[in-house]
């Protein structure tokens, strides 16, 4: 059953239960159901509750939000004009175990002979406020979800512009490669295609899904990485180190890769010595990359080109929320990252 559903029986429970569960009669022989009280803010909740879903799927999807706002108005004036029938009948329905109404105001042949019209008031704006909090409640409501699937919307379009569009200096610089090894007929040529072609197929067929399996996001990487390998220079030492206990897990796609494009980024460019590491760990319940490269080019490379470090990060909040963690620190020299998705 779609947790959705789930939480929406169980705040409805809750909120026709807690009218008993917070009256001062209340035990567990459920004897305080009788009690008059309870029998009508009862009532008022089942009456609020089955306004509040009206209003939430049907008044404000079917009327307010394709532009009907006269009907709208006329719809929330007619709901009115029953909740003070409510109010009126309600008196007749309790009034005689009332005992605010006297035996003169009660037609014992099941009417209401002269009620005040005072008490009638009193009765229609007790149903009121409640009401008016359906109203901004659904509303509320509905306009998150709505900022959510905007938000989702545009994410996915911005993933999907980006992976069609995938990064030409990277895929240029990896043919310049391949190019040079083909040159001095090195074994490496034929392994540096297939990578490419992997990645390539991976990131055009394979990443449309909003999940793909653990080890072939990882393998993606590998193939990244390799292919840069062949590009660094000889006072240039990577490091990479990559555990996996949980391939079967599944993890958003492409959601690393930007983390560590950004080592090579900042680490190619450089003249001096210089130590790159790349550790992956994943088991059956996260994932943790640590990176450190260079720093002295940080603050003049754009963390956003690829993916893009931005908007991945929106895509961590929006699919894991506060099932990740990312921190960032400057020491010795050296800019280092720890990211840790919990995939459970």
């Amino acid at each position: 059953m779609n947790k959705s559903i789930i939480w929406h029986i169980a705040a409805s429970i809750c909120y026709l239960l807690l009218p008993g569960i917070l009256h001062p009669e209340f035990s567990l022989d459920f004897h305080f159901v009788h009690n008059i009280h309870f029998q009508k803010t009862f009532f008022v909740s089942a009456c609020v509750l089955a306004f509040f879903y009206f209003h939430y799927y049907f008044l404000i999807p079917k009327i307010y939000e394709k532009s009907q706002a006269v009907l709208y108005v006329l719809c929330l004036i007619s709901i009115a004009a029953l909740i003070c029938t409510f109010a009126i009948y309600y008196l007749k329905i309790f009034g005689h175990h009332n005992r605010h109404i006297s035996r003169t105001e009660i037609d014992f042949r099941g009417g209401i002979r002269k009620v005040p019209k005072l008490k009638i008031l009193a009765e229609i704006f007790q149903f009121i406020p409640p009401y008016l909090a359906a109203i901004f409640l659904s509303f509320l409501i509905r306009s998150r979800i709505k900022l959510k699937e905007t938000t989702e919307a545009k994410l996915k379009s911005e993933l999907n512009l980006l992976k069609s569009k995938i990064d030409p200096h990277f895929l240029f610089n990896s043919l310049n490669t391949i190019y040079a090894l083909s040159l001095d007929n090195s074994v490496k040529t034929s392994d540096a295609v297939m990578n490419l072609s992997e990645m390539l197929r991976y990131v055009l067929y394979e990443t449309s899904e909003d999940k793909v399996p653990l080890s072939k996001e990882l393998k993606y990487i590998d193939s990244y990485i390799e292919l840069n390998r062949l590009r660094l220079s000889n006072n240039i030492q990577l490091i990479y180190h990559r555990q996996n206990i949980g391939a079967e897990n599944e993890i958003a796609p492409l959601v690393l890769l930007p983390f560590i494009e950004n080592v090579f980024k900042h680490g190619m460019d450089t003249e001096k010595n210089h130590i790159l590491k790349i550790e992956i760990l994943a088991n059956d319940s996260k994932i943790e990359l640590q990176t450190s490269n260079p720093i002295h080019l940080s603050e003049n490379l754009d963390e956003n080109r690829g993916i893009g470090i931005a908007t991945t990060l929106k895509r961590l909040d929006l699919l894991y929320n506060n099932k990740y963690s990312y921190t960032t620190r400057k020491e010795n020299n050296n800019y280092y990252l720890q990211l840790i998705i919990h995939l459970k």
